[in-house]
């Protein structure tokens, strides 16, 4: 495989693509849900059976409020490849999030309901992400007329 190669962005494109469904479809659930039993519903529901205790209600609120629809944007935006480093940060900032509150509710980092199969590896992944940018399959490419790295510092 030559350096900075058409299957080195394939991979980075497929990989950031699926990252980017996953959590738009992810907060579309949510989404619906809100439309459906009304705003703040999802906080109601599943966000505040996982928050810590000791977390604000000052910033637990808004967060799990706006958590369906910043999932949404955040994960279309990364499917397209459109501020693909921007969007990758708050994807791993929302992952990390979501990976301490799990810990913090299954009170183990192993075994137990801990979610080993995906969060650990998306938030490695999505650091990937955030290193090398989209890729030549990106739309940061052709909208702001970046020339983006690829995995291999190319």
């Amino acid at each position: 495989m030559s350096k900075g190669g058409l299957w080195t962005d394939l991979v980075l494109g497929l990989n950031r693509a699926a990252v980017g469904l996953y959590f738009t479809m992810a907060g579309v659930g949510k989404v619906s849900g809100e439309l459906q039993n009304g705003i703040g519903s999802f906080y109601e529901g599943p966000f505040t059976s996982m928050k810590p205790s000791w977390l604000p209600a000052w910033f637990a609120y808004p967060y799990g409020v706006a958590l369906p629809w910043i999932e949404v944007v955040v994960g279309a935006l990364l499917l397209v490849g459109l501020l693909t480093r921007l969007m990758s940060v708050l994807t791993w900032l929302m992952l990390l999030s979501f990976t301490i509150a799990l810990v913090i509710a299954s009170g183990s980092v192993v075994g137990g309901t801990f979610p080993w199969h995906k969060n650990f590896f998306l938030l490695l992944i999505t650091l990937w992400f955030i290193v090398v940018g989209g890729g030549r399959f990106a739309l940061d490419r052709t909208v702001l007329g970046r020339a983006a790295k690829v995995a291999t510092g190319a």
